[in-house]
């Protein structure tokens, strides 16, 4: 089972989106995970006829929250671990840095998109 994110906010709810507040920070420096506080609301579910009228719902966030101080990161941080660990068993994997993962070779042995 999957769920889908719808992802924007109407202009009606942007005060509800503090994204908005980082603009400058994301824009600056993209690569850096940061991480939020969010509410989200499931107004939606769809139906997939051809697999047995299987239900996928559809979520939407209703409130996003940046974390700005490191005090406030170190708290995110530490109750995202807590619940990633009772979730899945083990701590999450560090994913490689995107520079990285562009100069691995493809699964099927072919070289990555920026080596033409």
């Amino acid at each position: 089972m999957t769920v889908d994110i719808q992802a924007s906010f109407s202009k009606k709810e942007k005060p509800r989106n503090g994204l908005e507040d980082i603009v400058k920070d994301l824009t600056g420096d993209p690569l850096t995970r940061r991480y939020v506080i969010g509410v989200i609301e499931c107004p939606t579910t769809k139906v997939d006829n051809l697999k047995g009228g299987a239900l996928t719902p559809v979520v939407r966030f209703v409130y996003i929250e940046p974390m700005i101080s490191q005090a406030e990161e170190d708290a995110a941080k530490t109750l995202f671990e807590r619940a990633y660990k009772a979730r899945i068993g083990t701590l999450p994997a560090e994913e490689l840095p995107l520079e990285v993962q562009d100069e691995l070779p493809l699964a099927d042995g072919d070289e990555g998109e920026g080596d033409d």
